[in-house]
This record gives C-alpha cells, structure tokens and sequence, in this order.
C-alpha cells in the first residue's frame, strides 16, 4: 500500500495512469489528494513573510484597501483563460492519480499569467509589458503548463500532496513551467508516469527553469468574503478542502455539496449579487478542478443576458462562453458551490507572476525592446 498521511486511507500501489472515473471513485472511497501538514505550513508561512509578503490575507485586504470589494457584484475570471488560449485549455486532461494539488495551483498560474496578459498593464516588479508563452495546440489541451514539478516537490512516493507544498513550489522552490518536449522528458503532455515518482523532489533542472517566472506572492485568506475580494481583484483563489460536490448541476449551474473530498479546487469566480443572493439563499462561487467532463447540467449564469457589453457579444459566442439566447456560460466541469463553504477550506490566493516578454512593447522605463 501507498503511504499514509495524517490517517487517510492509502492510495493503491498501481494507482497511476488511472482513468479520471476511477481516480473519483477513490477520492469518495476516502484516498487523499490533498492534506493539510503543519511543518510545510510553517516552511509555507516563513518563505511568505522573508519575501516581504503578508502571510494574513484578510490583513492584505484591509491595508490595500480592497476588503469588500466583491461586495454585491458578479466576476468571473476564466474569460481571461479562454481569450488567451480558447477553452480547450481548461477542464482537461482530467487526473490520472492523486495530483489535485499540483493540478489546482498549476491552473492557479494559469489564470493569473492570462489576466495580467489581457489587463495590458505592466508587470509590477519590471515595468514591462508581458505576452503569453509560445506553446503547441497539444500543449494547450493539457493546460498549456506543468503540473509535474509541482507534484514531484512533495518527496515521496505515494499519491496526494500538502497544499502549501505546492504553494511553495510556483512562489519559491519552482514556478511556472511552461509545456513542451524538454531534453531530459517530454512534458508537452500530461506525464503521469514521470510525476508519480516523486522521492527526491523535483529535480534541479526543473526548478531552474521554473524559477525564471515564479509566482510572485501567495497570501492566505480566511473566509468566504475575504476570498470574494481577492477574487474581484483578479487573484485565482486555489483551495483545499474535505467536501464532496454532486456531479448534476441544477438550474444556472448550481452544484449541492454531496461526501466528502480530499481533494484541491480552484476558485475563479464570485457571485454576491443581492438578486443571487435571493435566488439562492446564500451568495456563489465558482469552482474548477481537473477531473474533465465529470459533471452535467445547466451552465447558464443567472441573470446574464446583460452583462457582457454587445461589441464583444459576437466574441463570446464564437469562443463559446454565451449561448444562442445571451447568457454567460461557465465551462464544462466547472459548477457554482455555496460560497460559504468556503470557510470550512484552506485559502491560496495567487499574485503577480513573471510572465514572457512581448516582442516590441514598451517597458515604460524608456524605449522599445
């Protein structure tokens, strides 16, 4: 049997290159994808605080100024995902083994490269404007980045993953690490195989590479609330949690909590809208994990026929995020979860990354590159 962390059930031996229905099955039967563990959390906390950051998120709010910011509004970050590099580069491949974590703070980067890409703003460490990485169609179809140097960073060889071990590996230990056939193994696609081993950690090469465009900042908010407001600052909020979702959408997308999951999500999305709030009862957030096509039902978002402006209308329809009658659609194998719960996880909130440099821009320190 695999390894036992904090009295979860152990992962299978064999349990790689599982097809994505058997992976959820295991995580119902109990196998852990992710855990809390208090030494990474601590190593988690000091990396944080020796780079000038602020381990309490809520603090982070309040002294930038932006707490209550998601107060009554709707945002939704994945349009920044699908404008950069289409919908084909969420919801799949789905997981293969117990890789929740790596996969939820790989798509955590994912998101944050693509809305500073589109916000046109320059970075706030260079002063320089930044593009996207070039990258294959097959590359994009498996995320567009790797979430192998991530999973290997938990120096052991049974599945699952503390989450502040992988906050760690895109801020300090690693970073972002972009997808494509590497001289020592081909990450162009998903490699369960070579992430699965993962005694010794990452290798150097990898954390070399990954370093050349870190996530800059990671802070940890408590609450739902808190977590709104990163979110309606543009930060992709990745969390790890023990609750279980029902695999049906209900009307505009609602998903009910059903068992109980060790697993990583990510949160790009926050409905706190007082006419939500009334539909439903309790204000929405917007989830996402790597488990493909998992789930069915409504993708509509409630009352939205209005709220994307008509120049850009056609563009969402062709990209496919709104549907023949006007309304915003969530992508495929995303749902919305009661937002409270969110005071039962563990919150990442992702900012500011070292992107690619964009040829002939200017640097807003003089000149063109």
């Amino acid at each position: 049997m695999g390894a036992v962390y904090n009295g979860f059930t152990p992962w299978p031996d064999n349990a790689v290159e599982l097809g994505t229905d058997r992976v959820i099955e295991l995580y119902k039967e109990g196998m852990a994808g992710a855990f809390q563990d208090p030494e990474e959390s601590d190593k988690l906390n000091e990396a944080i605080a020796a780079k000038g950051g602020i381990v309490d998120g809520n603090d982070v709010a309040e002294r930038f100024g932006f707490a209550g910011e998601g107060d009554g509004a709707l945002v939704i970050l994945y349009p920044a995902v699908v404008k950069s590099f289409g919908l084909r580069a969420l919801t799949k491949p789905g997981q293969k083994t117990g890789d929740c974590v790596s996969m939820g703070f790989r798509d955590g980067s994912l998101y944050l490269i693509c809305l500073e890409h589109q916000s046109q703003l320059p970075d706030e460490a260079t002063l320089r404007l930044e593009g996207l990485p070039d990258v294959s169609d097959l590359a994009i179809q498996n995320g567009v980045f790797c979430n192998e140097g991530i999973y290997k960073h938990r120096n052991h060889n049974g599945q699952g993953m503390s989450c502040s071990q992988g906050a760690n590996w895109v801020t300090t230990e690693g970073g972002i690490l972009v997808r494509k056939k590497y001289d020592q193994v081909n990450l162009e696609t998903y490699n369960v195989g070579f992430e699965t081993t993962g005694r010794g950690g990452s290798p150097q090469w990898m954390d070399d590479l990954a370093k050349q465009h870190p996530v800059r900042d990671c802070t940890r908010p408590k609450g739902h609330e808190a977590g709104r407001d990163f979110i309606a600052r543009g930060k992709p909020v990745v969390i790890c949690m023990s609750l279980g979702f029902s695999s049906t959408r209900g009307e505009w997308g609602y998903a009910q909590k059903s068992g109980s999951w060790s697993h990583s999500i990510h949160i790009i999305g926050a409905d706190y809208r007082a006419s939500t709030i009334r539909k439903f009862g309790f204000p929405l957030a917007l989830a996402g994990h790597r488990w493909a096509i998992w789930n069915k039902g409504d993708r509509r978002i409630f009352e939205s026929q209005d709220i994307v402006d008509a120049s850009e209308r056609a563009q969402w329809k062709e990209l496919g995020m709104m549907d023949s009658e006007g309304y915003v659609l969530i992508p495929e194998g995303y749902w919305w979860m009661d937002a409270r719960l969110l005071d039962r996880c563990d919150l990442y909130a992702l900012s500011g990354a070292a992107g690619w440099d964009t040829a002939s821009l200017p640097n807003y320190l003089g000149g063109l590159q």
